[in-house]
Order: C-alpha cells, then sequence, then structure tokens
C-alpha cells in the first residue's frame, strides 16, 4: 500500500486572477505551462500568493489570498481566447 504525503505547492498570481480560479474551482500556474501542474497530486495543499492586487496597473499586496486541495489526479487544457490553451487542476 501506498500512502500519499501531501506536499504544498505556492503559486503566485495577482488576487484577481486568484479570485477567477477560486470561482472556477481550478488553479492554474506559470502562464498556463503544463510541467509545475503535473508534479501535483491530489490532496496536495495550494497556496496563492499576490504580489498585486490585479494583473493590470494593480497596486501592491503582498499576501496570500487563497488556499485549497489539488481534488484529483488529473489537468485539463482550457480553451481561451486568441489561441492562448493553460493548463488547469481542479481546486477545492
Amino acid at each position: 500500500m501506498s500512502i500519499h504525503i501531501p506536499r504544498y505547492w505556492v503559486v503566485t498570481t495577482s488576487a484577481d486572477h486568484a479570485r477567477v480560479g477560486q470561482e472556477l474551482g481550478m488553479v492554474q500556474a506559470c502562464h498556463g505551462k503544463s510541467a509545475p501542474l503535473r508534479r501535483m497530486r491530489a490532496g496536495d495543499g495550494v497556496m496563492i500568493y499576490a504580489p498585486r492586487d490585479r494583473f493590470v496597473g494593480g497596486r501592491p499586496l503582498q499576501a496570500f489570498v487563497a488556499l485549497g486541495l489539488v481534488a484529483d489526479d488529473r489537468g485539463w487544457q482550457a480553451d481561451m481566447a486568441g489561441g492562448f490553451r493553460p493548463f488547469r487542476r481542479a481546486v477545492h
């Protein structure tokens, strides 16, 4: 029997992008790259650090703004406008 010892991940993004992730129940990292998300496992913790309150023209914030747990061992690739296709993971 294999026991999963949870790891804890810090993702850096603006607070407004963190709110979108919370509303959608997901996290994306490193501008949507898949590699960081592939290392996450169900039950791992995720902390979202926001250096700014908004992505564009935001004020300094420098605070943790969200906490969650990786929901499962599957990720997916979203289809955004303009050909942007970021990878994401479900988070509770």
